[in-house]
């Protein structure tokens, strides 16, 4: 049978390798199951659905009385939930009942889904996303977006979309995008697809206009830009050889994030990978602007990997 579980405050052993992946039974976290049954499959890591249940306690103060209520039918609707998700996870991924674990939580949806991948351990979290596209991928979801600014470990906003083959990673050679090149060239070669690296060296022309200095000013010189798009390609060479992959190198000169979701729809990509600083406590919320825009802008699945990870 799956597991159902609700969180404890006491730690828990975690099992040698965990894909967790969060559901609230809608269209887009049906993508995230898919994908994280793929991840899981590739590496030989534990399926574990979560499912989160706001707690009747703090649903509404104004009218405090149905909490008890509400409580006396829980174990019912925990029980329908379990019966639910684990029929929606064998349609979506052909796995039997034992083949994955089943969380049922309660409290704040993303409090928890964190909480329970911490106390894991998990090797991946992935959620959904509306997979819009334009303006509209602007619109993570509240829940998601939680997810994605406080979560401490690697997380794939899944998006549905080709299998193309290409996967894109981002660097701007900081000891926290080096992994990212690391997780791209592992997805690659799990995926049997290309890997393709780039770096963004954003630069004013040789002639700019500066208001402050009031009026024109030297800026990069065509010969300066040339030597810095060859040294850029020379580290991007290098990374690829420090991750023992081949790959294609691109310099773009144009600002990162622009440059990033430009490519990731240029290659048809189905995942983008990018690094971010790895923290702890309230400095999670500063999960960088680049990487930020990344996961909210890019036409396919993104990949969110820390400083402190070493691969995935």
């Amino acid at each position: 049978m799956s597991q159902l579980n609700i969180a404890s405050p006491n730690p828990v052993e975690p099992p040698a390798g965990v894909v967790l992946v969060a559901s609230d039974l809608s269209e887009p976290a049906d993508e995230a199951i898919r994908q994280a049954d793929q991840q899981a499959r590739a590496t030989g890591a534990r399926l574990v659905i979560c499912h989160v249940i706001s707690s009747p306690l703090h649903l509404d103060p104004l009218f405090s009385e149905l909490s008890p209520q509400l409580v006396m039918l829980m174990p019912k609707l925990r029980e329908r939930l379990g019966i639910e998700l684990t029929a929606r996870v064998a349609s979506l991924t052909g796995r039997a009942e034992g083949d994955f674990d089943l969380h049922l939580e309660e409290g704040l949806p993303h409090a928890r889904v964190i909480a329970l991948s911490e106390r894991l351990g998990a090797a991946l979290l992935v959620i959904g996303s509306s997979g819009a596209t334009g303006l509209k991928r602007a619109l993570l979801g509240g829940v998601a977006e939680q997810i994605v600014r406080h979560a401490h470990g690697p997380i794939m906003i899944a998006r549905p979309g080709r299998r193309s083959g290409h996967i894109l990673a981002a660097t701007d050679f900081s000891d926290a995008a080096l992994p990212a090149v690391r997780a791209g060239a592992e997805q690659a070669k799990q995926r049997g697809g290309d890997l393709t690296v780039l770096n963004s060296i954003y630069l004013p022309p040789a002639l700019f206009v500066d208001p402050l200095a009031g009026g024109f000013v030297a800026g990069v010189t065509p010969e300066q830009r040339e030597r810095l798009r060859a040294l850029s390609l020379r580290h991007l060479e290098e990374a690829l050889d420090k991750v023992a992959c081949r790959g294609h190198s691109v310099v773009a000169e144009e600002l990162a994030q622009t440059a990033i979701v430009r490519h990731a729809e240029e290659l048809q990509a189905e995942l983008v990978v990018v690094g971010s600083h790895g923290r702890t406590g309230l400095k999670r919320l500063l999960l960088g602007s680049t990487a930020e825009a990344v996961v909210k802008g890019a036409p396919c699945s993104v990949m969110v990997v820390r400083l402190h990870e070493a691969h995935w």
